[in-house]
C-alpha cells in the first residue's frame, strides 16, 4: 500500500480481480446447482409424462371396456324385452304391427314400425304357410312338435322373430300341410 493509505491500481485491480474470481466461482456453483435442479425437474416431468401416459392408457383402455360393455348391455336389455313381448299376449300386437299394410287406416303405426325395424333390427323370420324341406342341417332353425324323420317336408304354421342374427323365437313347422292356401 502506498503512502498516502489508498491502495494503489494495481493492487485495487488485483483486488477486483480477487473479488470478481470469488464472484465468478460462486455464479458457477449457483449455475452449476441451477443446472441441476434443471436436470432433476426434467427428469421429473418425464417420469410425470410417463405416468400421465400409461394412466391415460389405462383410463382410455377402460373407457373402451365400459363402451363395449354398455353396448352388450342394452343389445341383452333389448333382446330380453322382445323375449318377454314375445312371452306375453302382446305377441300377437306385435305380430300385427311388423306386418300392417301399406293401405290400411293405422298408418300412425308405420314409424314404431319403422323404427322397430330398422334402428332395432326386429324383423319376421319366415313366412306363414311357407313350405319348405327340413334337414339335419336345417332343422335347428326351426321348431317342430311332432316326430320326424328327416328330411322331410313341412311347412310354417307361426313366424319367427330375431333382432340382428340373434334369434328370439323360431318359426314352428308341421308336417301336416295345408293344400288350399
Amino acid at each position: 500500500m502506498p503512502k498516502n493509505g489508498k491502495p494503489s491500481r494495481r493492487q485495487r485491480q488485483m483486488d477486483d480481480r480477487v473479488r470478481l474470481e470469488k464472484e465468478r466461482n460462486r455464479l458457477r456453483v449457483e449455475l452449476s446447482a441451477r443446472e441441476k435442479q434443471a436436470a432433476e425437474a426434467e427428469q421429473l416431468l418425464g417420469n410425470v409424462r410417463s405416468d400421465v401416459a400409461i394412466e391415460l392408457r389405462r383410463i382410455s383402455t377402460e373407457l373402451d371396456e365400459t363402451e363395449k360393455s354398455i353396448e352388450i348391455i342394452q343389445e341383452e336389455a333389448i333382446v330380453d324385452l322382445f323375449r318377454d313381448i314375445l312371452n306375453s299376449p302382446a305377441q300377437i300386437s306385435l305380430m300385427k304391427l311388423l306386418t300392417l299394410d301399406e293401405d290400411t287406416e293405422l298408418r300412425w303405426l308405420f314409424p314404431l314400425r319403422y323404427y322397430l325395424h330398422d334402428q332395432v333390427g326386429l324383423r319376421l323370420v319366415g313366412d306363414k304357410h311357407e313350405r319348405l324341406m327340413l334337414t339335419p342341417e336345417n332343422c335347428d332353425d326351426y321348431t317342430l312338435n311332432e316326430q320326424v324323420s328327416l328330411p322331410c317336408e313341412v311347412q310354417i304354421t307361426k313366424r319367427g322373430f330375431a333382432i340382428g342374427d340373434v334369434m328370439l323365437q323360431r318359426p314352428e313347422v308341421t308336417t301336416q300341410i295345408a293344400e288350399d292356401l
